[in-house]
């Protein structure tokens, strides 16, 4: 894959991890206030935990772009 596709991947994990992160923000606001309402919040927090896993694959995934990403310029470099 090319650089070009390989940095609007990478854009596009950035965005996606965005989303999850504000997804996670609101499920813990649910949870708590599940919580102090007095309800259940085990499924809530079921898919809490669910969420923050989904979140670590998709930072490891822009992670892996990024060292592509890092080893195209270094390959690219050493070829000037």
């Amino acid at each position: 894959m090319d650089e070009a596709q390989e940095s609007k991947r990478l854009a596009r994990a950035g965005q996606r991890i965005a989303r999850l992160e504000t997804r996670i923000a609101q499920q813990r606001e649910m949870v708590e206030r599940l919580k102090k309402d007095g309800h259940s919040s085990e499924a809530a927090e079921s898919m809490l935990t669910t969420l923050e896993g989904t979140l670590l694959v998709k930072v490891r995934h822009r992670e892996r772009i990024l060292r592509t990403l890092n080893k195209g310029a270094a390959t690219d470099s050493g070829n000037s």
